[in-house]
């Protein structure tokens, strides 16, 4: 292993442990409660209907792939699953022409970055 995977390890590690909060995941019926996460933003331009382009935020929850669990299965990010967090729910959705998720690191590619949207109060 090389000291830059090494590093991202240790780093990646030690965030999920001391900066991570818990939420959920949710998939149609399916949940994953108490899983740990970080929220992030990435900046986006958005073209409206009118053809002005409007720069946004739009959330990202960091999520160890290991743990992005539907049913104790590891898999991937699809649109339109559910994340509950600090009692909102935000469902995932690609970027303007882009993907619903990408990795946040790209040499361990251990940590997943998804693309969400708040799309209401948790119950």
């Amino acid at each position: 292993m090389s000291i830059m995977s090494t590093s991202l390890a240790w780093l990646s590690a030690n965030m999920k442990a001391y900066l991570s909060e818990s939420g959920s995941i949710r998939r149609d019926d399916d949940e994953t409660p108490s899983v740990s996460m970080r929220v992030g933003k990435t900046m986006a331009d958005v073209e409206g209907m009118n053809g002005v382009t409007v720069r946004t935020n739009i959330a990202d929850f960091l999520i160890t792939a290991a743990d992005y669990k539907i049913n104790g299965i590891v898999v991937e990010p699809e649109r339109g699953d559910e994340i509950d967090y600090g009692g909102k729910i935000y469902r995932a959705m690609p970027i303007a022409g882009g993907e619903v998720w990408r990795y946040a690191e790209n040499v361990n590619r251990t940590v997943l970055r998804i693309h969400t949207k708040e799309v209401g109060d948790s119950q």
